[in-house]
């Protein structure tokens, strides 16, 4: 192979890497999540979720959230999906219905969203 052909090889070897960095989504991980009580009856639970994307990548992701009463064994769910930037910190709250009791919220963020 010549000097030409092994340059050649070199940058089309390059910008596969870098075509790959692009394309690849976001690395979501939980960083915080706050149940908030409706403020007044009939309103949903407010569920505040922080995710930090710990990538380079970007794309759309979704938050499912389980509220769980350990007391009766209620459980509760919803989901909300957002789009995340390189590196970006975000909030998204979840609206979750659901009767009155003291909730131990379970999160897991997806991407690709489901």
């Amino acid at each position: 192979m010549t000097v030409r052909g092994m340059i050649l090889m070199a940058l089309l070897a390059l910008m596969s890497v870098g075509w790959l960095l692009q394309c690849t989504g976001p690395k979501p991980e939980v960083q915080a999540v706050t149940v908030r009580e409706p403020a007044q009856p009939g309103l949903p639970y407010q569920v505040d979720v922080q995710v930090r994307n710990t990538w380079r990548g970007h794309g759309e992701m979704q938050v499912q959230v389980e509220l769980h009463d350990q007391a009766t064994d209620r459980r509760y769910q919803g989901q909300q999906n957002a789009t995340l930037d390189a590196m970006e910190s975000i909030n998204v709250v979840v609206p979750i219905h659901a009767q009155p009791g003291n909730y131990e919220p379970r999160v897991e963020v997806v991407y690709p969203p489901r």
